[in-house]
């Protein structure tokens, strides 16, 4: 893992271990995860799965003045829910396609294509804003801060 802090924010883990639950749309507050819906050991299993880790960071491993701006788990979840939203009417699409049905013809799967067009760009965006917002406060991990990189010249 380069860069547990950006992924303990992004997952929004207080503390590390292995096994953690998956919060989506959840606020960390007073040191908890509250709000949002919570799935049992998802996260561990997902990141174990792919990766072979088990055991993950957590935010009270780094110093506060060193988090990204948390509101980033928010950003990173608005992303995959809206990226998964896209793929079922894609796959809703090629399924009528492949079946022969015409699904261009449809005036339904029509707004669905102008619709998901602009939404591709906002599901772009929403994955830079994580990943810029995720970063701070270095601007090259754990050798520069912003504040460092920062020209105050005249």
């Amino acid at each position: 893992m380069q860069q547990p802090l950006k992924y303990a924010a992004v997952e929004l883990n207080p503390d590390p271990g292995s096994g953690l639950s998956e919060h989506i749309f959840g606020s960390l507050v007073g040191g908890q995860v509250v709000g949002g819906l919570e799935i049992p050991d998802l996260q561990g299993y997902l990141v174990k799965l792919e990766t072979g880790i088990t055991s993950l960071p957590g935010l009270s491993q780094f110093p506060q003045s060193q988090w990204p701006p948390l509101i980033i788990h928010t950003t990173f979840d608005t992303m995959v829910i809206s990226a998964l939203i896209m793929r079922l009417f894609l796959f809703v699409f090629t399924g009528l396609w492949v079946l022969g049905r015409r699904p261009y013809d449809n005036r339904l799967m029509s707004f669905g294509i102008q619709f998901f067009a602009p939404f591709t760009l906002q599901i772009m965006e929403l994955g830079w804003v994580t990943d810029e917002l995720g970063r701070q406060p270095w601007i090259v991990y754990n050798v520069m801060t912003v504040s460092e990189a920062a020209n105050y010249s005249s």
